[in-house]
């Protein structure tokens, strides 16, 4: 934000706060104008909040704050950047591009392809995105608006880094924005949104009062995976370029961690995060994933509190064989996220649940950070949150195997069942 104001006074400045901290701990000043998240109106930002982590939750708020902006100030145009860009200059051809009438201006990760060996490469691209969401900018064009408000509307429950699934946070919906946007402007400036993905596309020089990209003056950079602690790490996110490789930009991230020094980066450590704590309950991942593979949308009436996390995580995953309800939720989500687990504790028969418990109870408060409530839940715990009205982990015994599979083992449990009686 210093940089925006030092590089483009005219600029009206917010910053969005997705975590919740007394103001008077945010130092602001002149600089921005705080929008807490929790402000923005979002009907399902609770469920949100459980849903994602940090990373996820930030950039699935934007396209809401973006049409909040629209909503609530008379600016003709919004700018996103990341929390880790710094602006060297005027914006002005950016400037020019939505007087000129584009709807939105996005910028590509690439601009030619890169097939080495090296990590990423433009498969990676595809997993994660054509565009590059650190920054964009978006007028207050109908078509644009409709846009930013179908957008949040993917990523009310679809803002996950689930690769498997094609889903990269906020990106890759961002992809079918030529689509959507007649008015679409893919910004190929080498000045803009520099950044480790496209360092072996631009050629870096010196030149003004910082560096020429192909020719240009650098307009911003966007310093993604710089490592706090480790210097001469050029992006934890890459393995392309060592400290070696780009000596032209020696000078450029050294005077960025210096301002980031000088503005506490360094001194405040890594602070709690508001959103990771329901009541007095510690949110792990493992119970964000619980929480999505049981609601892949958000459920009604429901309220996040103590008691509805407890219910999550100790009602009964009701497999065929634990008609007891041992095996909880929880445990089960474990068992199905690991093979090793799988090969170990077969969970169709009494003492493969037995051990499975056993081992939930000594391992996964360590391995998880989970608490012991969750880890090893008194029986009436268990019995109750069975009764509790929330769906079954498990849907359907073995969904997903092919139909003659399927029908072996209802018949072998109808011929074991025989036997038994």
């Amino acid at each position: 934000m210093q940089s925006v104001r030092d590089t483009n006074p005219e600029y009206r400045r917010y910053f969005v706060l997705v975590d919740k901290k007394p103001l008077t701990d945010i130092v602001c000043g002149d600089l921005y104008e705080v929008i807490e998240a929790d402000s923005l109106g979002i009907e399902c930002f609770d469920d949100m909040a459980l849903r994602y982590d940090v990373m996820e939750f930030n950039t699935a708020v934007k396209p809401f704050a973006i049409d909040w902006l629209f909503e609530n100030t008379d600016t003709a145009n919004v700018i996103y950047l990341d929390p880790d860009i710094r602006v060297y200059r005027s914006l002005h051809e950016l400037d020019t591009a939505l007087n000129e009438g584009a709807a939105a201006v996005v910028t590509p990760h690439l601009t030619r392809p890169l097939e080495d060996s090296k990590t990423p490469n433009d498969y990676h691209m595809l997993q994660v995105g054509v565009f590059n969401l650190g920054f964009i900018a978006v007028s207050r064009d109908a078509e644009a608006r409709e846009f930013v408000r179908w957008w949040s509307r993917r990523l009310k429950v679809q803002c996950c880094v689930d690769i498997a699934r094609n889903l990269f946070t906020d990106q890759r919906w961002v992809d079918l924005a030529p689509c959507y946007i007649s008015k679409l402007k893919i910004l190929l400036n080498p000045a803009y949104n520099v950044a480790y993905w496209n360092l072996a596309q631009r050629t870096v020089t010196p030149g003004g009062k910082t560096l020429l990209i192909d020719g240009r003056e650098l307009a911003f950079f966007h310093f993604s995976g710089l490592d706090r602690n480790r210097e001469e790490v050029v992006s934890k996110h890459q393995d392309r370029f060592g400290w070696s490789d780009i000596k032209p930009l020696h000078r450029l991230f050294k005077n960025y961690r210096a301002e980031l020094k000088s503005n506490g980066w360094f001194k405040d450590g890594i602070k709690p995060y508001y959103y990771d704590t329901v009541g007095s309950i510690k949110i792990v991942p493992l119970i964000r994933r619980l929480y999505r593979q049981l609601y892949p949308q958000q459920p009604a009436n429901a309220v996040w509190r103590d008691a509805f996390i407890r219910m999550l995580c100790n009602q009964s995953a009701k497999l065929p064989a634990d008609r007891e309800g041992r095996i909880t939720a929880l445990m089960y989500q474990i068992h199905r996220e690991r093979t090793d687990l799988q090969a170990t504790f077969n969970l169709e028969t009494s003492e493969g649940i037995e051990s499975f418990r056993h081992w939930c109870s000594v391992t996964t408060p360590r391995e998880y950070g989970v608490a012991t409530v969750f880890a090893n839940p008194a029986q009436d715990e268990i019995s109750a949150s069975g009764k509790a009205n929330l769906p079954s982990v498990l849907r359907e015994p073995n969904a997903g195997k092919p139909w003659y599979f399927r029908k072996w083992r209802k018949i072998r449990k109808w011929y074991l069942e025989r036997v038994s009686s």
